[in-house]
């Protein structure tokens, strides 16, 4: 691969990523808590509908139960409060207000999260030239948050919706698109006929070279700019043999295909900053010795 990709796509890893700002923190607490506060608000409209239609039957002289009261509250977040006489009791007049409020509240949150992923894929539509990474784990969402930093337009793709980075990189503004970056028309979706790079981190070799045959397919018929495509490789082996054959080099009209690592990137700007001196005649007894302990993929 290229040392121009190889540090652009790899540099991204040693960013830290800022989440706990005040907003962004608010708004993370919203996401988990405005279920759970929709289900009390509802219930409590109901409790207090309950009470307050019997004392309401009572004040009126009509008969009550239990059960015609609980109906009767229900029905007013159905938008049927009916025509009560007035005065009314209290419960009954926050009830009439709570209830259609909540009802409300839950259709919008609904609608919010059915049509929001619709709304985004209509975005892409008209977008070109931005940037799709495909797998967002530590390192995909480093590189997303880098790029979308820099101003440019980031779509990433997740094959599960419960990944805990997901609320951060839409409260950034990067479009997440939930399905299997290997399928053909999930890189539709995410734009890739149109995008400027295409970045796979996902965390199996064998995915991320399977997306760069589909993108390489897709953009097959595609005229003047490249796809760029840059694929993770983990297997220090196998990203080894890679660069020995120059695969990286691979490249036609409409694509290219370039490999990186982050743990070789890592180790060459670990030597940078710590130097080993050069062995000598005269310092060979002396010079330092490079201990590595652990035979992980850094350590490799």
């Amino acid at each position: 691969m290229t040392g121009s990709s190889h540090s652009t796509y790899s540099k991204s890893d040693s960013y830290p990523i800022h989440l706990d700002v005040p907003r962004k923190r608010f708004n993370m607490l919203w996401e988990e808590i405005r279920i759970p506060l929709l289900i009390v608000l509802g219930l409590l409209s109901v409790g207090l509908g309950t009470v307050g239609f019997q004392r309401y039957y009572i004040q009126t002289g009509q008969p009550y139960n239990f059960g015609r009261n609980l109906y009767a509250s229900l029905e007013l977040l159905e938008f049927k409060g009916g025509n009560l006489a007035t005065p009314i009791p209290w419960e009954l007049a926050v009830a009439t207000w709570l209830a259609p409020a909540v009802t409300m509240c839950g259709v919008l949150l609904g609608l919010a999260a059915v049509f929001r992923d619709q709304l985004q894929g209509m975005r892409l539509r008209f977008t070109t030239n931005h940037v799709v990474i495909c797998g967002l784990g530590k390192r995909g969402v480093l590189i997303a948050k880098n790029f979308r930093a820099s101003g440019q337009t980031v779509a990433v793709i997740e094959n599960t919706n419960s990944n805990p980075y997901i609320p951060a990189c839409r409260e950034m503004g990067i479009i997440v698109i939930v399905g299997d970056a290997r399928d053909e028309y999930t890189l539709q979706k995410a734009g890739v006929g149109r995008a400027q790079s295409l970045i796979a981190v996902c965390g199996d070799d064998g995915a991320n070279a399977d997306i760069a045959v589909k993108a390489r397919r897709l953009v097959s018929k595609r005229e003047g700019r490249k796809l760029s495509c840059a694929i993770h490789i983990n297997d220090p082996r196998l990203w080894v043999f890679l660069r020995r054959q120059e695969f990286s080099n691979v490249t036609d009209q409409a694509f290219r295909l370039d490999f990186f690592n982050i743990y070789d990137h890592g180790t060459r700007q670990l030597l940078q900053s710590n130097p080993l001196p050069l062995q000598t005649k005269q310092n060979q007894e002396k010079a330092p010795h490079l201990l590595i302990v652990g035979l992980g993929n850094l350590g490799k």
